[in-house]
């Protein structure tokens, strides 16, 4: 009997060493679920802060088609203001002309006449450069339309990696959750695993005492 209560002891012993055991480990997944959820509120705060970076680069990318199209339309716009300056230079080349052959039909020597041809020769001058110029701003402009449409193209895959980016952080958070209720479940069961322990060792401590006292009067009545 006596063996018997020493070996109860030992049991109980290592129950108790059992439940201090369960004890640091439902700490240590409490301290993990904190973790988690710390790191989940972070997520959820990324998460966030690239849905207002999505957001703005949307609205940029709104914003440069708004400036391409505009772009494009002074393009053409200009490509009109071109072609009607050179055919006001043709026209004004066709007025030299005429006027030059006047100023011989007539055998005018007039200094007046001579004057009007040479301002004229300006002028169709002055038009020929500005159609020169006009064509070299016509070409930067639609260099910098095809830079823009590069511009909006490397931006619209930008926000579409957002997009991605966005959806992953969204199931990590999601199977953050997922891990921070299975982790609570667990916790859960540890405390009912350490009251069934506790209760065990209770009922130990009462079985013991009940042997002793049994050993102590077979003691009295062998005596």
């Amino acid at each position: 009997m006596q063996q018997l209560v020493h070996n109860l002891d030992i049991l109980t012993d290592s129950m108790q060493l059992l439940v201090h055991n369960l004890d640091i480990l439902t700490d240590s997944m409490q301290q993990l679920v904190h973790n988690l959820d710390i790191l989940t509120d972070s997520m959820q705060q990324l998460v966030h802060n690239l849905d207002i970076l999505t957001d703005s680069m949307q609205l940029l990318v709104h914003n440069l088609d708004i400036l391409t199209d505009s772009m494009q339309q002074l393009v053409h716009n200009l490509d009109i203001l071109t072609d009607s300056m050179q055919q006001l230079v043709h026209n004004l080349d066709i007025l030299t002309d005429s006027m030059q052959q006047l100023v011989h039909n007539l055998n005018i020597p007039t200094d007046s006449m001579q004057l009007l041809v040479h301002n004229l020769d300006i002028l169709t001058d002055s038009m020929q450069l500005l159609v020169h110029n006009l064509d070299i701003l016509t070409d930067s402009m639609q260099q910098l339309v095809h830079n823009l449409n590069i511009l909006t193209d490397s931006m619209q895959l930008l926000v579409h990696n957002l997009n991605i980016l966005t959806d992953s952080m969204q199931q990590l958070v999601h199977n953050l959750d997922i891990l921070t209720d299975f982790m609570q479940q667990l916790i859960h069961n540890l405390d009912i695993l350490t009251d069934s322990i506790q209760q065990l060792i209770h009922n130990l401590d009462i079985l013991t005492d009940s042997i002793q006292q049994l050993v102590h009067n077979l003691d009295i009545l062998t005596d």
